[in-house]
């Protein structure tokens, strides 16, 4: 890509920064017990914001006519905010359905595999149970970020209280 493309894409960014950001309610996220916010979509913790409905969106969000629809900026992990991406969804609830189904997918994998317990395991060879530890262990991640939904309630309880 060009320098002169790369700028153009960066102005439209932050024109339509400039221009919507004002729409958006920043939420609060649910506290683990270690104290950081919580991804409002997993669980894990939340390292950025997403905007929803995405800022890219916002003209097809209005032209659909969701413009009357909660425009909020939630707590979110970097990769549930990649997987949601200029994805648009009719609501928050929708988008976290939406980003609930990304993981699945990704993780697909490891969720059709077996649980194991670890006197299983240590019968297997030490390669083939480093795989299976592994697998066990990226399949109970994905199992819990896909059951989390704590930020369904606690959107649900916020969006509540602020726009109803």
């Amino acid at each position: 890509m060009s320098a002169n493309k790369n700028f153009e894409n960066h102005y439209q960014r932050l024109h339509r920064l400039a221009t919507y950001s004002q729409l958006y309610s920043f939420t609060g996220a649910e506290i683990s017990d270690e104290g950081y916010p919580m991804c409002v979509y997993c669980g894990d913790p939340a390292t950025g914001r997403d905007h929803v409905p995405p800022l890219t969106q916002v003209e097809e969000y209005r032209r659909l006519g969701l413009a009357k629809e909660a425009y909020l900026l939630v707590p979110c992990c970097k990769s549930c905010n990649s997987f949601g991406g200029n994805n648009l969804q009719a609501s928050i609830f929708e988008r976290i359905e939406f980003i609930k189904d990304r993981i699945s997918r990704k993780f697909a994998r490891y969720l059709k595999q077996t649980e194991w317990d670890e006197e299983e395991i240590e019968e297997l060879g030490h390669n083939l149970a480093s795989k299976v530890r592994e697998g066990t262990v990226k399949r109970r991640m994905a199992i819990a970020r896909i059951e989390y939904y704590g930020g369904y309630d606690y959107l649900m309880d916020e969006i509540d209280g602020h726009f109803h």
